[in-house]
């Protein structure tokens, strides 16, 4: 029977992160993802529709300034640092048949050189920097955000991108194309002196003179005459223009953008008008319908699918021309051709000399209100409005412009593009604020100006009217910086004739109403892009007026408080402003964050990156938690958890506390939390608590060679001043480090929001000065060491102890924070020498989330030295890093108050750089006591090699580091007695044992994870236990072993070439992984019986359906004689059990068995059971709890695909007897919590003994309580539980206590001690 577990665990399973290097097999490694698996990805995707009101102003110039600057930096098609050469030999066949017309140029630019400061004067060659600003069009810079940029020509190996097609009328245009000028044009271009520049349809022309006219430009194109073309992304560009090329599978470079980045996690759709310039026809139309554009898709059950309509080639990253089916008339389709190519597909050979206006090669006359509601239309499933089919007759072929239009909703080709009642949706507008005759939307009764009916409100439909006078009253009630709108402003007209403030109105009733009575949680956030017609980039009165900026303010603002008003304090205390607004205007006044102009490319795209960021926002968390104690008593016992805000990397601990009801042995939760760290850090105005000063804070690190220090900017060496002087974004220098350092720390006064436009500030927005928390865990250490520790000095070590609590957690900005566990307050922070040089890149305003610190912390006393006295003795923290990095640190924390930049305090790091063969560490390492010798004992870290030991991963500043080609697994055991200055050396300070690569199919990817330990009477370590992703299950018998440690004297069953003592398969004979620590427990016999289960969940593949394969629990029996023959070879060897299904828990049942060698049908080596949920994927990948000889363990699994669902998994709480695998009747309730990590078992401080009569003992129930520490939901979700620990009560068992008489009572500290 299992009467006693040996080993306890206290952490989820994590999930790390990496990106592949080239060169790798992806076969051979695991593709660990780079976004909490189960926060990102497995839910409803996200919904984005991008509403494009392509009337002529959207190709307007991107840099209104008429006068070049060269100390502005310009972004676009053209490399800003680069300097170009115009190309007009050896053209693409394809490009020079597509010179529309006579005099047409023919040619493009193509990179040459570095520039210097943006210039370039050499032979033939333009600056980079100043095309951009010559050539660049509104249109174009979103197009780069999104795509990459229209690409006029393209194979695998070769991209070039145009410049939108500009109309023959804004040449010369003030309003919209102005004619600009340069001095000094030879440090920019091949010229002399001043020259002029204007633009028309695909070409640049370049003059001594203002003259002419497009297609005969006369003096204002005697320089030169330039099509607006740039090869992109070839191979030497594509390694170093990071911002826009990505490598692809094929080995080339490709332009990308947000649309390429976010593929996966978030769908998209297309608005636009059929192109037709009067004011009498309605709205806009459907161009392409909601849909995955990347080589993966969802389905309903949140497993990847291949897409069957992807918008480009998974291999080269060309683009498709028709990926959904054309209509008569059209050559291309998809979101991504939609946006790159309207206004240039039906004019492609029309001569330059021909007159094209703007009316005629894009929409005139912008009905932008109703292209706005015909898209919310779609969105709420309703039917397409009968207006956009009855308006000025039938579609001719002009107006479908070269692609589709969608009329037929709600079917087979348009289906409803909501999939799930809590899906996040969000509309991007893009338009200028001079709207035409925009009215016809319900509500509305003024029928002035041609096309505007009046329209009755139907079924679902908003009253127009009604939601807009709700944001004029809004404007009018609350502090607004315009005085002259009114509470009237649904009745007011704006825009350039006869348009309405409707889609301010609708913005806000979409934002806050539930606008789905099937799915009433639906809500829509817009973002708009006002192109800046007639402006001149900056936002003042004028903007603060329009209908775009109401609709970014009202439609925008996050509804924090479900009040529907962006002025009321939110619940964090913050300012309100906080809800819709960062950074201000250009007259100082909040900007609306979701509201950006076109005419500042580099802002904007910076505020598309975070828009995208926030739109595939996830919440959720991996981690576990902690509790201060192993009984729960009447006066109060902290559980410690952490919390997640996964859209702004944003992280938090809090504290509740747990009473125990002595009376009826119940367990409450407080309501709300002790303490929240984040408060007490960053601030919270709603509770008094002002931010703490970043002065204050005691944050430490090291140099590269190791040496500890503060983490401050002089203290840094010159190769890390070097780094943090660089911008992360592109590698220049900015010199920004001494700020970048201060950011870093705390300090908020550089953060975007901060500043104005004409005194921007360069560093991210935080709303937590605590970054997320995914997959480290919180973990508490008390006022004194355990108990459950021996040796020479340690009862005076001990006694001695009386340090304040603390709870240590690591966050993904690189930094380990120790709270004080009784108040919250930070007590030190210290970041790794392997993620120092990943800091820089935290403070960019583009940095998208990724794993720095990210795996939990273990902490463990330790001997370290050997004079018999208490300062022998140490509490040491080790982790590893997760997906931050390959390796482990050790620090000393044996007084938190203590801890400062010196090498008492910062032990040692432990990486591949040290040796090879160490992966990604995503669980918990440990702390062990092994014998050395006859009499002689160390303490060593136990640490696995973890995951993609073959990967060559490249630091930031340095060269690859190195790695293991064969993939082969090992268990390393390093010294703790090693100084700090001494490097390690395999065989003297550490030890690693090398798994035999026999029993690993070599084709595909193996880690060894944490194992389990059977302590002997003085607490060493007998046996260890862990397994491997290919299902084996590893023993490393250290009974007899001494020093050295190698393979033949530690590796059970053969020595230097051992075999596993089991290996999982199912019944079809595939591998089951195995991802989490077993336990190990005393079986008949004084021999041992391991528990665990399979399972595994820590790559975008292991979420498919096609890779649901049967997992099981097992508890395999070790008769500890390391034998052959006490391998158990299959799991034929083993007592099956039956997992029932019995609505929504299952029973555990099976046949009784006798432990032993199978010679007859009663004796087995142990039990197994299938879980019964493989159609789901059930799995088991969290770690077990242990009490009273019962098992505690959470499955995972797929929910029933549903229109409910939201999330893709939830899970069971089940519990085992551990030497039977029986249940005691019904177990594995169904969570209603979504995803539970793993369970804690602690021991409510209430017994009931009961006098076995005339016995002399008692009998004595005991009745562990089962804490589950969930994580943050989905957005969306009702779950009143999240972020609190889940109470629930395990199995009572009934056990003979001692003898009892009136002086005698049970021994709980002993008790307390078996179960940590």
């Amino acid at each position: 029977m299992l009467s006693r577990v040996l080993a306890r665990i206290k952490n989820a399973l994590v999930v790390c992160f990496l990106v592949l290097a080239p060169g790798v097999e992806a076969q051979t490694t695991v593709d660990l993802s780079d976004s909490p698996i189960l926060a990102s990805g497995r839910g409803p995707a996200s919904n984005l529709l991008l509403s494009l009101s392509v009337e002529f102003p959207t190709v307007g110039a991107a840099y209104r300034g008429t006068t070049y600057d060269n100390n502005l930096r310009t972004l676009g098609y053209w490399d800003s640092d680069t300097c170009y050469t115009y190309v007009t030999t050896g053209l693409p066949t394809a490009l020079t048949a597509n010179q529309p017309g006579t005099g047409a140029p023919a040619g493009y630019f193509r990179r040459s050189r570095a520039a210097t400061n943006f210039q370039c004067g050499g032979a033939g060659e333009y600056s980079g920097n100043f095309m951009n600003w010559a050539a660049q069009s509104a249109i174009d810079s979103l197009r780069y955000a999104l795509t990459g940029g229209d690409r006029i020509y393209e194979t695998a190996s070769q991209t070039i991108l145009q410049r939108a097609d500009i109309p023959t009328d804004f040449y010369a245009s003030g309003a919209y194309f102005p004619r600009k000028s340069a001095a000094n044009a030879n440090l920019y271009t091949p010229f002399t002196g001043t020259v002029y520049i204007v633009s028309c349809r695909y070409v640049v022309y370049i003059g001594s003179a203002s003259a002419g006219s497009c297609g005969n430009p006369g003096t204002n194109g005697d320089k030169a005459v330039l099509r607006a073309a740039v090869e992109v992304c070839n191979s030497i560009e594509g390694p170093v223009r990071t911002d826009l090329c990505k490598l692809q599978p094929s080995g080339y470079y490709k332009p990308t953008g947000l649309m390429q980045q976010y593929a996966d996690k978030i769908r998209f759709s297309a608005f636009g008008y059929a192109l037709d310039s009067g004011n009498a026809r309605y709205g806009g139309v459907l161009r392409a319908p909601m849909k995955f554009v990347g080589q993966y898709a969802y389905d309903s059950a949140f497993n990847r699918i291949t897409n069957p309509a992807p918008e480009w080639d998974a291999t080269t990253g060309v683009f498709a021309d028709a990926p959904l089916a054309l209509q008569a008339g059209t050559t291309y389709s998809g979101v991504a051709n939609y946006l790159n190519r309207f206004g240039r597909v039906t004019r492609a050979s029309t001569a330059l000399t021909t007159a094209l206006s703007s009316a005629t090669m894009y929409k005139g006359n912008d009905p932008v209100g109703e292209l706005y509601y015909e898209a919310l239309r779609y969105i709420q499933g309703q039917a397409i409005s009968p207006q956009v089919l009855a308006s000025n007759g039938t579609f001719t072929a002009a107006m479908y412009d070269g692609f589709p239009i969608y009329t037929s909703w709600l079917s087979a080709a348009v289906p409803d593009p909501i999939t799930s009642v809590c899906q996040n949706t969000s509309i991007i507008q893009i338009a200028d604020a001079y709207t035409h005759n925009d009215k016809t939307i319900p509500g509305n009764s003024r029928t002035g100006g041609s096309g505007d009916s009046a329209r009755s409100v139907g079924t679902g439909e908003p009253n127009a009217v009604t939601w807009t006078n709700t944001v004029g009253a809004f404007e009018v009630a609350n502090p607004a910086p315009s005085t002259s709108l009114t509470s009237s402003l649904g009745t007011t007209n704006t825009g350039s004739s006869n348009a309405a403030y409707y889609i301010a109105g609708l913005a806000y009733w979409a934002n806050t109403q539930s606008i789905r009575s099937d799915k009433p949680n639906i809500r829509v956030k817009t973002y708009v892009i006002n192109v800046d017609e007639n402006g001149n980039g900056t936002v003042t009165s004028r903007e603060r007026n329009q209908q775009l900026y109401l609709a970014a303010k009202y439609g925008g603002f996050d509804n924090l408080n479900n009040d529907g008003s962006p002025f009321t304090t939110p619940p964090s205390g913050a300012a309100a402003t906080t809800k819709w607004a960062s950074g201000v205007d250009d007259n100082g006044f909040p900007l609306p964050k979701t509201f950006f102009l076109a005419s500042s490319p580099q802002r904007m795209i910076n505020s598309l990156r975070s828009a995208f960021a926030s739109i595939a926002r996830s919440t959720g968390t991996l981690a576990g938690g902690s509790v201060s104690g192993t009984r729960v008593t009447t006066t109060g016992t902290d559980a410690f958890v952490s919390r997640l805000d996964a859209q702004n990397d944003a992280g938090t601990v809090v504290a509740f506390t747990l009473t125990l009801n002595a009376s009826t042995g119940a367990v409450t939760v407080a309501n709300s939390p002790k303490w929240n760290a984040t408060d007490l850090l960053t601030g919270n105005t709603l509770v008094s608590i002002p931010p703490r000063d970043p002065a204050t804070r005691k944050i430490v690190t090291t140099q590269t060679d190791g040496t500890p220090i503060d983490f401050a900017w002089t203290s840094l060496d010159s190769a890390q001043q070097a780094l943090f002087n660089k911008d992360p974004d592109n590698g220049t220098v900015d010199n920004l480090g001494l700020r970048r350092v201060a950011y870093l720390r705390g300090s908020r006064v550089d953060e975007v929001s901060k500043g104005t436009t004409a005194s921007p500030k360069p560093f991210r927005d935080r709303t937590s000065l605590v970054a997320s928390i995914v997959n480290s865990a919180p973990i508490y250490v008390g006022r004194k060491p355990s108990q459950a520790v021996a040796g020479d000095g340690y009862a005076d070590f001990y006694r001695n102890m009386n340090r304040t609590p603390v709870v240590y957690v690591g966050t993904n900005n690189g930094m380990l924070h120790a709270f004080d566990a009784a108040t919250g307050a930070e007590m030190f922070a210290f970041v790794p020498k392997a993620l120092v040089e990943k800091l820089p890149a935290t403070t960019s305003p583009n940095f998208v989330r990724q794993p720095m610190l990210d795996a939990p912390p273990v902490i463990a006393e330790a001997q370290v030295a050997f004079t018999g006295s208490a300062s022998d003795w140490r509490s040491i923290l080790v982790s590893g890093y997760g997906g931050g990095s390959q390796g482990i640190f050790a620090l000393n924390v044996t007084d938190p108050n203590a801890f400062s930049a010196n090498t008492s305090s910062v032990l040692w790091s432990f990486t591949d750089i040290d040796d090879p063969k160490m992966g990604n560490l995503t669980s918990s390492p440990k702390i062990l006591k092994f014998k050395t010798g006859a009499s002689s004992y160390k303490w060593f870290v136990v640490v696995p090699s973890g995951y993609n030991n073959n990967v060559v991963d490249t630091p930031v500043s340095g060269t690859p580091v190195r790695h293991d080609a064969s993939n082969q697994s090992a268990l390393f055991l390093l010294d703790l007695t090693k100084p700090a200055s001494a490097s390690w050396s395999l065989g003297s300070n550490y030890y690693r044992i090398d798994l035999p690569t026999s029993f690993q199919d070599s084709s595909k990817a193996n880690a060894l994870l944490s194992p389990g330990a059977e302590l002997g009477v003085n607490g060493e370590v007998r046996n260890l236990y862990a397994g491997d992703i290919q299902g084996n299950l590893w023993k490393f018998n250290f009974s007899s072993a001494t020093l050295p440690f190698t393979n033949a004297n530690v590796l059970a069953f053969g020595g230097a070439s051992g075999k596993p003592l089991f290996t999982a398969k199912d019944g079809s004979g595939n591998a089951q992984p195995i991802t989490i620590e077993p336990v190990v427990g005393t079986a008949a016999g004084r021999t041992n019986l391991i528990v665990f289960g399979t399972g595994k969940f820590v790559e975008g593949a292991d979420t498919t359906v096609a890779n649901y394969k049967q997992q099981s629990m097992y508890g395999v029996w070790d008769d500890l004689t390391n034998t052959n023959a006490s391998r158990t070879a299959a799991r034929s060897e083993l007592a099956q059990r039956a997992a029932s299904s019995t609505g929504t828990t299952f029973s555990v049942s099976g046949a009784d068995f006798v432990l032993g060698y199978p010679t007859n049908s009663s004796k087995k080596k142990g039990w197994y059971f299938d879980f019964p949920g493989t159609s789901a994927g059930e799995r088991q990948v969290t770690n077990l709890a242990v009490a009273n000889s019962f098992v505690y363990f959470n499955t995972l699994s797929a929910v029933t695909p549903s229109v409910n669902a939201c999330a893709a998994y939830g899970g069971r709480q089940c519990a085992v007897n551990g030497a039977t695998g029986l249940s005691s009747g019904s177990t594995c309730d169904l969570s209603s919590d979504g995803f539970l990590p793993a369970p804690m078992a602690i021991e409510p401080d209430v017994d009931i003994q009961t006098a076995a009569t005339g016995q002399g003992y008692a009998v004595r129930s005991s009745t562990p309580l089962i804490l589950t520490f969930v994580g943050s939901p989905t957005e969306g979700a009702s779950n009143a539980s999240a972020g609190k620990p889940l109470a629930k009560l395990g199995q009572t068992t009934r056990q003979q206590t001692r003898r009892l008489s009136w002086r005698e009572i049970v021994d709980y500290d002993k008790l307390r001690e078996s179960y940590k």
